[in-house]
């Protein structure tokens, strides 16, 4: 399943985070795959928590000498809401952002707002799961790391480092880019 790959992927890149948030819990497919041992949190405002106004333990934790204390977000949020959001999820300062949006909702406008603040894109996992709509794609972006592109200083796009690479694991229907820099 597409989630298990997810869930992979973040215990993979994020092991010493403490601090698991998913703000559109709606019945767990994240946040049920969180890693034991950690602290999970979640909003979902059909269970009485709405993500706008409630603070999860962790958001905002910005000590660069304990990466124990800071927090990685996973959700699949509501599109609709997209800029909402991704505006939101910039304020709580998550170490880690991993969003599961539709290949045309990461806009050029949400892009950039991600970017001022200090988030870019680090991995991308493209599933194409049997039952969805089309494919879906899983967008992690971290904060101030090197990203896996480049900028002009005009906003165009570089070429695409040769560190990237793509697998495909046609048993689950992803597959994903990773950059090692």
């Amino acid at each position: 399943m597409a989630i298990d790959a997810v869930k992979k992927e973040l215990v993979d890149t994020s092991p010493d985070h403490q601090y698991w948030y998913d703000p559109f819990k709606g019945v767990g497919a994240y946040y049920n795959k969180f890693p034991d041992g950690v602290n999970k949190d979640w909003a979902e405002i059909e269970l009485g928590r709405d993500f706008y106004s409630y603070t999860p333990e962790g958001a905002g934790w910005e000590d660069p000498e304990d990466i124990t204390k800071r927090m990685v977000v996973c959700s699949n949020p509501p599109y609709s809401h997209l800029n909402g959001v991704i505006d939101r999820l910039i304020t709580l300062k998550p170490d880690i952002i991993q969003l599961t949006i539709g290949p045309l909702n990461l806009t050029k406008n949400r892009w950039r707002a991600l970017e001022r603040a200090g988030y870019t894109i680090t991995n991308l996992i493209i599933c194409d799961v049997k039952g969805w709509f089309g494919h879906t794609h899983i967008f992690t972006f971290n904060r101030n790391p090197e990203p896996i592109y480049k900028r002009n200083p005009d906003g165009t796009f570089v070429e695409v480092p040769q560190q990237i690479q793509f697998n495909l694991n046609p048993a689950v229907g992803t597959g994903s880019y990773h950059y090692s820099p």
